[in-house]
């Protein structure tokens, strides 16, 4: 599959980055992928689920580094 568009969220704080990755989701097309890269701890314990509960699908989730990159489907 391949990725349509790509945020880095590092450094940004949640529930910001949540935030900011549920605004481009939003302007996306049905069926898109958006890459996420955000900072290990915290966001990546809670965005994975939070996206979930939105109705988005994680479909790749890999440790990158200091970083983790979440691929999502809209």
């Amino acid at each position: 599959m391949n990725v349509n568009e790509k945020i880095d969220l590092t450094g940004i704080p949640c529930p910001h980055n949540f935030a900011r990755a549920l605004f481009r989701l939003e302007t996306m097309d049905e069926g898109e992928i958006l890459e996420i890269i955000i900072d290990d701890g915290r966001p990546i314990k809670k965005m994975p689920t939070r996206l979930t509960e939105e109705g988005y699908k994680i479909i790749k989730k890999e440790k990158k580094g200091e970083n983790w990159i979440l691929e999502i489907k809209k």
